[in-house]
């Protein structure tokens, strides 16, 4: 496993938390995303094609060497926001909700997608679990005549110390990750190394996996998948 969450709930209060923050000019988040679409919609008129990370930048104003602590957060909070727009928009249209795309309204090829993205991107990680995933899932456990699942208990249930003493005794499981990892904590990180052992390689910085990259990590996992261990772990 590749950073993973451990305690699942405390991992996306984290990145929900990142659009929080203050930056100057922007007063909350509903006039962040709307200046940020308006960034993506000026760059696609320029360039006549979406560079996201490059789009991304405007919403700041400035380049990445040269923003703040509080800045940074607020970009990687954003780029994450992708993600859980995908997510939204696609269960919507799946489970025909009727909370992005209208109920009775088809979705053509030829349709413009920007309206419902608008919408799904103001949408965080744990409005996702409670007014899409977690009724979803009620819904197949009530027509299989299964206790309804509570958001405590979902949360557990998806949390990787459920499986603790099973991954202890997966010898072929091994975990890397970073201290600085914006998804963990310090009982987390604690967690990691109590259960994994010698099958455990925590790095002291690399953020969310922005170290994959690096040779040495490269070298680390194929140590791991031809002796079960981390060197040095």
């Amino acid at each position: 496993m590749i950073n993973p969450p451990v305690y699942i709930e405390r991992s996306i209060q984290n990145l929900d938390q990142l659009t929080r923050v203050k930056i100057q000019g922007v007063d909350d988040t509903t006039e962040l995303f709307n200046r940020f679409f308006d960034q993506l919609a000026e760059y696609f008129r320029k360039n006549n094609h979406l560079d996201v990370d490059d789009s991304l930048k405007g919403v700041i104003g400035r380049e990445v060497e040269a923003m703040s602590d509080g800045e940074l957060a607020l970009l990687i909070g954003v780029a994450f926001r992708f993600s859980i727009a995908s997510m939204v928009f696609t269960a919507d249209v799946m489970n025909r909700t009727g909370l992005i795309v209208p109920e009775g309204q088809p979705v053509t090829v030829t349709e413009s997608r920007t309206p419902f993205f608008h919408r799904s991107m103001h949408w965080n990680f744990q409005q996702y679990l409670e007014r899409m995933l977690l009724p979803s899932l009620n819904l197949h456990r009530r027509q299989q005549g299964v206790s309804l699942l509570k958001r405590k208990d979902a949360f557990l249930q998806s949390s990787l110390p459920v499986l603790e003493r099973w991954l202890k005794k997966s010898k072929n499981i091994g975990v890397m990750h970073n201290a600085d990892d914006l998804i963990i904590d310090q009982e987390g990180l604690s967690f990691i190394y109590d259960t994994f052992g010698q099958r455990a390689k925590i790095y002291p910085y690399g953020g969310h996996m922005g170290n994959l990259q690096f040779s040495a990590n490269v070298q680390d996992m194929v140590g791991f998948i031809k002796t079960g261990q981390f060197p040095d772990a």
